[in-house]
């Protein structure tokens, strides 16, 4: 469409030293000289290219279903997401870290393969890969810090206790909900994706609360916007308990948990272990059901 304005970028993996940008006629005809980086993050590039073309093509189907307010669509268009991107982590940017491991690029590659819910055990094995001189990267020693809480949040591990207030001011700690199924659902206001999956979790929740199952919500709303935290509780019927420091990406317990993006959740057993971990759509109400089943057994 000749309507629309056009815009280009490049991207750059900078490194020490002199580096020449030379575009001829377009941003999409360009070439970088004097990085070796760049060379290998190229490559990368290279290999996510058709992924992008798929994903440009859902987020405008996407578009499309919010705009009809289809949420049926929506969620079966974030569950296409999903599901290529998994593709694209296992094909690209694992295969990058296993045949480039000394590359500057692999950290980068390294972390687009964990995303933002992190399995310690899949990726710990990886970043051993990595050169010391990487692993000395401030970067590398934050992303080594989101290993180590990555491995105290994994399945199977003891959810770490936290306490925040509720909406009336009352502070609630996790511990409270011992001898229960609890769903520790991280969410906002703000955030599309949480809204349109609110629905499912409110089904499961009727459909087993009487079952011994219950949902803690945990809201990354902003500083100064309760209200709206409160109208989105209202507007969604969502019945459960809901915590927040209306800190934003700040809230204790997301910084806690090591948290980077939502919706994200965690399914505990009674006596609080980590059975599941970001499980939406069908699969939450099979995956509460399986767990409930398992303990009449």
């Amino acid at each position: 469409d000749e309507a629309k304005p056009k815009w280009e970028m490049v991207q750059l993996f900078l490194e020490p030293g002199k580096i020449e940008l030379a575009v001829k006629d377009s941003m999409n005809n360009h070439k970088v000289s004097g990085s070796k980086a760049h060379v290998d993050f190229a490559l990368l590039s290279d290999a996510q290219k058709p992924y992008g073309k798929i994903f440009g093509s859902l987020q405008e189907s996407y578009a499309q279903f919010k705009i009809d307010k289809n949420s049926e669509g929506m969620e079966r268009v974030v569950a296409q997401f999903d599901s290529v991107d998994k593709e694209m982590k296992e094909k690209v940017y694992k295969t990058f870290v296993q045949t480039h491991p000394q590359s500057p690029v692999a950290l980068y590659a390294l972390k687009q393969y964990a995303g933002y819910d992190i399995d310690a055990e899949k990726i710990e094995p990886f970043f051993a890969l990595l050169p010391q001189s990487t692993k000395a990267l401030p970067s590398a020693i934050a992303f080594a810090e989101q290993l180590e809480i990555a491995k105290k949040t994994g399945v199977g591990k003891i959810a770490p206790n936290f306490s925040q207030e509720d909406t009336s001011g009352r502070l609630v700690s996790l511990s409270d909900f011992k001898g229960k199924y609890v769903l520790v659902d991280f969410w906002a206001s703000w955030c599309g994706p949480c809204r349109v999956e609110n629905p499912n979790i409110v089904a499961v929740y009727n459909q087993y609360k009487d079952k011994g199952f219950t949902v803690l919500g945990v809201s990354l709303d902003r500083p100064g916007q309760k209200e709206r935290w409160l109208k989105a509780i209202n507007d969604d019927k969502l019945t459960w308990t809901q915590v927040s420091d209306l800190q934003f990406w700040n809230n204790a317990v997301a910084q806690q948990y090591g948290i980077k993006a939502i919706p994200m959740n965690l399914l505990l057993d009674p006596q609080g272990k980590i059975i599941a971990k970001n499980v939406r759509g069908e699969e939450l109400g099979k995956t509460v059901e399986k767990a409930i089943r398992s303990k009449v057994l």
